[in-house]
């Protein structure tokens, strides 16, 4: 993953006391903060530096590309959008981003990833079942 700038930790920091104070749960703040850290990665491997921090629909829609891409389930997709944009709204209220959009606002389409296996055929399953049967056998 790459490295984010030492200027972005308070930055972070102030996001999970935020989420903490707005009533959140401990685990929706932990969900969300990384989502926030896997969204600044996301904008660094462009902007290094992350002079500025973009929730422009098209580099949301770059960062679900990229999570498809990596294999990422489209209700996971979804959840860590919500992190963004919770990151999103924080900014805005501490008058460092514009007003945030809600996800329905967004329109942005989550193409389902693919599950790349295939079930077994009968025989398959046959042997598949006959050689735990000798697994379990040898153990015994």
């Amino acid at each position: 993953m790459t490295e984010l700038p030492q200027h972005t930790k308070p930055l972070l920091e102030n996001f999970k006391h935020y989420l903490i104070g707005a009533g959140r749960a401990t685990s929706t703040t932990d969900s969300y903060y990384h989502d926030a850290v896997r969204y600044l990665q996301f904008l660094a491997k462009t902007d290094p530096d992350l002079q500025s921090i973009h929730f422009k629909k098209a580099t949301l829609k770059a960062f679900v590309y990229e999570l498809t891409v990596d294999g990422i389930q489209k209700s996971t997709i979804q959840r860590r959008l919500m992190g963004v944009l919770a990151f999103w709204e924080y900014l805005n209220d501490n008058e460092m981003a514009e007003k945030p959009l809600k996800l329905r606002e967004l329109k942005i389409n989550i193409k389902p990833v693919t599950n790349p296996t295939k079930s077994l055929s009968h025989n398959d399953f046959v042997r598949y079942i006959e050689g735990l049967q000798d697994e379990l056998a040898a153990i015994e």
